[in-house]
């Protein structure tokens, strides 16, 4: 999206249809969250906002800490922060990858700064003398969650975070093993397993023209299965021969700098989609006949989650799909 100005129509539909939430991702040049979680705040009354996610070192803790208590407000407390570790946007733009102690520390020195404490720390996380937030305002109300696909990463959500958001392109069974870890992580730490909210991503596309729909699933899809490092984490969960993907990353698209999610966009990605297996799309998206969208739809909020993003589809996309639900 070149022009942030339609999510803010795009988030009034989302409201008006009953969703809980509207989840943001980041592009840095035309969707910063904080900008556009701002924007939304202000054209919304009931949906939580959410970041899912921006990218745990690319802000100083005391900037990502503002953003959060700024946004708590402005939203009379629907806010939802989350973060991810990232790995090729931050490589190629010279920023640290932070490492699974590092994304732990920053989550407690953000929350120690919400609670009103002034920090300073050394250690992975990087060097700081007296942190604090100038004007304390309660930020321990905003849910902190981590967006996470390889195991450590759930594991660190389900022991230090308020929940996770698990990545697309996991199957049924592929989002059940996701929440085990997540749970069997906060029970090991202590923690009631519950309490941790499990957020699953679904890639849908309902009785959409089939070019809309190839491009939204075909081409978002081989959009992450081009990277060898997510492709090999979800074909763990999802109990997946990687070597499927191999004719798909050895493609010329892929062959140069940069990733498919950096340089192209989803309809660039439809003909190369096609290298992945039928069956591997079907599982993990759902597309054709909104009341066939629906039934999958169900199938995922029955695997033990606590929200299923919507993704691909806009809103307005979604009216068939939301009665189907609705009727049920």
């Amino acid at each position: 999206m070149d022009d942030p100005r339609p999510a803010l129509e795009q988030a009034r539909a989302a409201e008006q249809l009953g969703f809980r939430s509207v989840w943001l991702s980041e592009r840095w040049a035309g969707k910063e969250v904080g900008a556009l979680c701002g924007a939304l705040s202000q054209v919304t009354t009931s949906v939580r906002i959410a970041v899912g996610a921006t990218h745990v070192t690319t802000r100083h803790p005391v900037t990502l800490a503002g953003l959060a208590t700024t946004m708590q407000q402005l939203s009379e407390g629907r806010f939802v922060l989350g973060v991810v570790r990232g790995a090729g946007m931050l490589r190629s733009a010279g920023i640290p990858i932070p490492s699974t102690a590092a994304i732990r520390d920053y989550a407690t020195i953000v929350r120690r700064l919400w609670a009103g404490e002034t920090v300073s720390y050394d250690g992975p996380a990087g060097k700081y003398e007296g942190l604090r937030l100038p004007d304390v305002v309660d930020g321990k109300g905003v849910p902190l969650i981590l967006a996470a696909m390889g195991q450590r990463a759930l594991a660190l959500a389900g022991s230090d975070f308020d929940g996770v958001l698990l990545a697309p392109c996991l199957t049924v069974d592929g989002v059940r093993r996701s929440a085990e870890i997540v749970r069997n992580a906060a029970a090991d730490a202590g923690r009631d397993s519950g309490s941790v909210e499990i957020v699953a991503t679904l890639i849908v596309a309902p009785d959409l023209p089939r070019s809309e729909q190839e491009a939204i699933t075909g081409g978002r899809i081989a959009g992450y299965l081009q990277d060898p490092t997510i492709a090999r984490n979800l074909s763990t969960l999802n109990g997946w021969d990687p070597a499927l993907f191999a004719p798909l990353q050895q493609h010329p698209m892929f062959s140069g700098p940069g990733t498919a999610a950096e340089g192209f966009r989803r309809a660039d990605l439809v003909e190369v989609s096609r290298l992945i297996p039928r069956e591997i799309l079907a599982e993990v998206s759902a597309a054709g006949a909104a009341a066939e969208c629906a039934r999958t739809v169900r199938e995922f909020l029955a695997s033990g989650v606590y929200e299923l993003v919507i993704h691909g589809a806009t809103p307005d996309q979604c009216v068939a799909l939301r009665r189907h639900l609705d009727d049920d």
